[in-house]
Order: structure tokens, then sequence, then C-alpha cells
């Protein structure tokens, strides 16, 4: 059994191998650039490698064998994420990605779910920032509200005084407004779209912090494990004031197929604008920093809160996939098929696991 880094050298994939190494761990690191893959080996002491690439899947499906453990960055995920997921049923070998693409978690749960369970391997969707801490933070407002909570809302904010984005999540968030996600509404699965509401949270800042509906995979995947939720509700506030313009991008998209049209464009000036990197360097990262807050309610209101606050997120993300693959190897995960966070894990272990990554 081993684990391997599909997309090791991309801006999350680089992170995460780093993160792999200093728990120990010897991943085989897979990509389409061998200069680049040969550098990363170098600068963690001689990892083996493998070329790799998405749109050529029997390359991916070399990548693995039955048991081994595959962590692929390689997104956006809607368009390349399929050979990974495809490699690892075909091998019987378990799978964590980096997604926080609401459409590709759907993607998951639909046409893995049942492949997954028949192969008896562990599959976890967005296994990073997007979406572990607000399963643990909605998983501690759950218990301390108990049995009566019927609805769970989880947001997420950033803070500190460096918020730019890699050109990952910037790829991810013009995913998110193109593509319907799932919601649970009224005890059940519903189609939603990112963006088409907005909602205030008590950040601890002077005015209330505004965020849009995000599809995540909260919705999901915390009804299986607290079937009394009639409701989840997931927002993002990642962009401050910015969030007030979201449901505008969300009706030119509706009339016009604004995002669809521009999204390469789009998606170009992006790229350019975070920087050769891809993404925050290390003293950018060091000056940013998360917040997730999760609300327990019932028919009588609010009955507990929980937040975690912590780290950067693309450090967070990086450490949370170390975390899991090494768990998973372990054999620590005794269910099989798509799984959210807390059905791999207990809620206990899950926030230590944010502990160990600087978020608590």
């Amino acid at each position: 059994m081993g684990i391997v880094v599909f997309g090791a050298t991309g801006y999350t994939g680089r992170l995460t191998v780093a993160a792999m190494v200093r728990r120990g761990l010897r991943p085989r690191i897979a990509g389409r650039d061998r200069a680049a893959l040969d550098r990363l080996s170098a600068a963690h002491g001689g990892l083996d490698t493998a070329l790799a690439d998405a749109t050529k899947p029997d390359t991916v499906r070399a990548l693995v064998a039955a048991d081994d453990v595959l962590v692929t960055t390689v997104g956006p995920f809607l368009r390349r994420g399929r050979a990974a997921a495809d490699a690892c049923i075909a091998a019987g070998a378990h799978y964590l990605d980096a997604s926080g693409e609401p459409a590709f978690v759907r993607r998951m749960y639909e046409t893995y779910s049942g492949p997954a369970t028949k192969a008896a391997v562990v599959m976890l969707p967005a296994f990073g920032h997007d979406f572990v801490p607000g399963h643990a933070c909605a998983g501690e407002a759950l218990r301390r509200a108990g049995a009566q909570a019927t609805r769970v809302e989880v947001a997420y904010f950033l803070t500190g005084r460096d918020r730019r984005p890699s050109a990952g999540s910037l790829a991810t968030f013009f995913e998110a407004l193109d593509r319907p996600g799932l919601a649970w509404r009224d005890g059940r699965l519903v189609e939603e779209a990112a963006g088409e509401r907005l909602a205030h949270f008590d950040t601890g800042r002077t005015l209330r912090s505004p965020a849009f509906n995000l599809p995540s995979s909260e919705h999901i995947f915390l009804p299986r494990t607290y079937p009394q939720l009639r409701r989840v509700d997931a927002w993002l506030g990642w962009f401050g004031a910015g969030s007030y313009w979201v449901p505008g991008i969300q009706c030119a998209e509706r009339m016009f197929g604004a995002v669809s049209l521009w999204r390469p464009v789009l998606e170009r000036v992006a790229s350019l604008a975070v920087g050769p990197e891809g993404g925050p360097s290390r003293k950018q990262r060091s000056k940013a920093g998360c917040h997730v807050l999760a609300v327990a309610s019932g028919p009588g209101g609010t009955l507990a809160r929980a937040e975690l606050r912590g780290t950067n997120v693309y450090d967070h993300t990086a450490e949370l996939l170390a975390w899991g693959a090494e768990r998973v190897a372990a054999g620590d995960v005794t269910q099989r098929g798509v799984l959210g966070p807390l059905e791999a894990f207990d809620l206990d272990a899950l926030l230590a696991a944010n502990r160990e990554a600087g978020v608590r």
C-alpha cells in the first residue's frame, strides 16, 4: 500500500507533498511535467515520481494498485477530475481530493457512491478547507444543541491582512457559479446554484459579515450522520462586501450565460493576477487566516454555536489531505463508499486533525 499525490507540482499539490513529508510519509508524486517533478522530488530527498495527465486516463490508471491511496489536486475537477476517480474504482484504490466545487461533489455522490461501495474503497471528496472544517464545526454545534436541533448553518470567512486567492480557488469559484450543486431542504436533496441568496453573520467585527449561499458537501453528508436535520445551509463570506455582487452575477448567468461565455477570459486574468507561484507565497499565507462557524437551531431558535479559527486555507487544506491520506492508508476508515468527513472519522478525531493543522 502506498500514497500517491497526483497534481503534485501544482500549487496545492506542492503544499500537500510538503505536509506529508513533515508527517514522515514518502508519497509517490505524479504530474505531467517531468522537470517539475524532478525538482520537487529533489527538494524532498528523492521521492519516487511518475508521469500522468488527466487528459490521458490510462496514465492515471497506471498510478495506483489495490489498497493504494490516491490524493488528487488536479482541477478544476469538473473538467479534469474524472480520470482519478475512475482509476481508483478500477484498481480498488482509495481516493481523496482537494475539490471545493459543489457540482463535482455532487457528481462524486451521484456517480460513484454505488461503484465505490461495490469496489470496497474509501472516497473522500472535498477533503480540505473546503469542506472539512464546516463538518467539524457543524458536528460540534449539533453535539452541544442535542437532538432537538433540526437545522444547521455553516459559514466560511477569511481573516488577516492578505486574502488573495490561488488560481485554483478562482477557477473553483467560477465553476460554482456556473453549475448547480445539491442542498438539503425540508429533509431532502434539491438542486441549488451558488450565489442566489445572502445572509449576515456575527464574526466579531463591527458590522455583521455578508456571505452568499454555497451548495457544499455539508448538505449531502451531514443529514446521513444527523438524520434529525430538516435543513442545512452553507455560506461563503470570502469576498467581504463583494458578496453583495454575487446574486447579480448569478442573475446575469441565468439571463445571458455570462460566466460560461467569459470564464476562459476570467480564468486567464485570474492566473496572471495570482503570480508565478500560482497562489499566495509563504509570506503572504502567513498574513492570512480562516474563520469557520456553525449555528445549530430548532423550532424555537438558536440552540448552539461553534467556531474554528486559525491558519490560511491553503496550508490548512494541505495538512488535512496529508492527515486524511495517512489515516486511510493506516486502515482507520472502516466504512466504504463516497463518504463525508464525519462518516469516515468521528467528531473528536476530526477536531484533533484541525488542531494539528493550526485551526482550533
